[in-house]
């Protein structure tokens, strides 16, 4: 009994509780889901929500309610046969690792950081967050708008399902839930989980490129990152993307990690940190793509001696990565399909030769906003 891993009876329980949700949202007939749709609708009105929406979303709880009771039996079983083998508790032994990696590191950081630096990092993030702050007061944005107005306004269970436009930065729509609850709906309790974000993304991203380099080329980089008007800019805003960025540099951090120590718990934290991520923006799976190529690279270049141990713990943390977005993904797939997030049908799609055609103007546009700002 004690070296049965608990994880796996949660996961039993949560799969559960889906298919018992599921099964309860399939009885709901297409009229008292449209009055509720209606009810909580910013304009009382809902046109988009069919009965042939509403059958296809039956079915596909019907898929869900027997894929979450096979994965009950199937967590249940493996539960069960983990007891009837010995094994050692190498999970825990990698967590205590990890803690114990993370103290040591921040030891080491402190007795090689000079006071004179340390007050130089703290200077450069203090002026980053006051231009960040500065730009909190800026007029709010449609997109903005339209996050609190469609979404975050709204019932939980709307929120996490609704994706009828690509607006809705899910995980970030939920921390804005979150702030306008805690404090009155305002445009400060709007913007606050981006402003944490991009304010938590330069102390990230100052000690990533210390460990990859040293402590005068962080100190350098952090300058950049602290003055960039677009990163001010987009840490001001309430959308998703400063989200996106500080999960890619704590990804890069926790890769490092895993490079050097071999530590699973470095992977499947990486994994879990990806998919918040991904779960904000879905085109967050291009860095996830980048920072897997980018530790697949390192082994065959720097670790070939550690490769049989590393790339199978890479492999890992992408099986988890998409195992975990799709889950959080679950009740937009329900009632959207996979479509709704690869291809939104919102979004236009040039053909290739019309891409190419306009490649040379689109890059002139993202330079003219690079240096326009």
């Amino acid at each position: 009994m004690r070296g049965r891993p608990v994880f796996l009876l949660i996961v039993a329980i949560l799969a559960l509780v889906a298919a018992w949700v599921a099964w309860w949202a399939a009885q709901l007939t297409f009229t008292e889901v449209m009055m509720h749709l209606a009810r909580h609708a910013p304009d009382g009105r809902v046109e988009s929500y069919t009965p042939g929406s509403h059958a296809r979303i039956g079915s596909n709880l019907g898929i869900l309610q027997w894929c979450a009771l096979i994965a009950a039996v199937l967590a249940v079983l493996a539960w069960w046969r983990s007891g009837k083998r010995p094994t050692a508790p190498t999970g825990m032994s990698s967590i205590g690792q990890f803690r114990a990696d993370l103290r040591e590191l921040r030891h080491r950081y402190e007795i090689r950081t000079s006071a004179t630096h340390k007050r130089a990092v703290m200077l450069l993030i203090l002026a980053g967050t006051g231009l960040r702050l500065w730009m909190m007061f800026a007029p709010i944005t449609y997109d903005e708008a339209f996050t609190w107005t469609y979404y975050a306004s709204r019932p939980l269970h709307v929120v996490i399902c609704e994706y009828s436009y690509p607006n809705n930065h899910v995980f970030h729509t939920l921390l804005v839930k979150l702030s306008t609850v805690l404090w009155s709906p305002g445009l400060f309790s709007l913007r606050l989980p981006a402003l944490v974000a991009g304010i938590l993304f330069m102390p990230a991203f100052y000690l990533f490129v210390r460990a990859t380099f040293n402590r005068y080329i962080a100190l350098m980089a952090l300058a950049l990152v602290a003055a960039s008007p677009n990163l001010a800019e987009y840490s001001a805003l309430a959308r998703g993307y400063s989200i996106t960025w500080l999960v890619m540099v704590l990804a890069l951090i926790l890769g490092r990690h895993f490079l050097q120590k071999g530590n699973v718990v470095s992977a499947i934290t990486m994994a879990c940190t990806l998919a918040l991520g991904t779960w904000t923006v879905p085109t967050m799976v291009y860095p996830a793509l980048a920072v897997h190529l980018w530790l697949v690279l390192q082994v065959l270049v720097r670790y070939r001696d550690r490769s049989n141990t590393r790339l199978p713990g890479i492999l890992l943390s992408v099986v988890c990565w998409l195992g975990i977005s799709m889950f959080l993904y679950l009740p937009v797939l329900v009632v959207y399909g996979a479509g709704q997030i690869i291809d939104h049908p919102i979004l236009e799609r040039p053909d290739r030769s019309t891409f190419f055609h306009t490649l040379g103007e689109e890059f002139l546009r993202v330079q003219a906003h690079l240096a326009g700002s």
